[in-house]
């Protein structure tokens, strides 16, 4: 086997990083346009999410299992016992940020809520915002980690370490 040059090893690399931001915007594209049929909003939300979260989950599976040769516990993505432990911390985390973003929002006037202390006005479908909100970040929250944190990240730090793996694949995600 030929050994790579540096030069060929960093084209490669970045040929992969513009093809996982362009699978990623693809798949947000597309399940867009699949949902955006659909009349009731929450509907909409949940089948969203479903179907964004699956393509992305499928494109990280043809990346890793397909084009890498590798398998799906190599980035640490599996299903075992212990899914939902590891999944109460970042949902938790997730449920916080949501909140304070919320909170922001109804602190600057951005939104008002239910007149429960006087005669403050709500959106007619500020609950039905909420919980299309919240399905959503999780769909988004669901297809980022998949491709940029599980796929992303574990190719790049296989490649050039972890400092760069994680200085990479956070530049990545925070450009796209």
């Amino acid at each position: 086997f030929k050994e790579e040059t540096s030069m060929e090893k960093l084209i490669l690399s970045t040929t992969r990083i513009i093809a996982v931001v362009i699978i990623a915007f693809l798949t947000l594209f597309i399940s867009f346009i699949i949902t955006d049929i659909i009349p009731n909003t929450i509907v909409q939300a949940i089948i969203w999410t479903l179907a964004y979260s699956l393509m992305t989950f499928t494109a990280t599976y043809l990346l890793q299992v397909k084009l890498d040769k590798s398998s799906m516990k190599a980035i640490e993505i599996g299903f075992s016992r212990n899914l939902i432990k590891a999944l109460i911390p970042g949902l938790g985390i997730g449920i916080i940020t949501f909140s304070l973003i919320l909170l922001a929002e109804l602190i600057f006037g951005f939104i008002k809520p239910l007149s429960l202390f006087g005669d403050w006005e709500i959106p007619s479908r500020c609950i039905a915002l909420l919980i299309e909100g919240f399905i959503s970040c999780l769909g988004i929250a669901i297809g980022e980690e998949i491709i940029y944190r599980g796929y992303l990240f574990e190719y790049l730090k296989k490649e050039y370490g972890l400092l760069v793996g994680v200085i990479l694949s956070s530049v990545v995600f925070s450009a796209v």
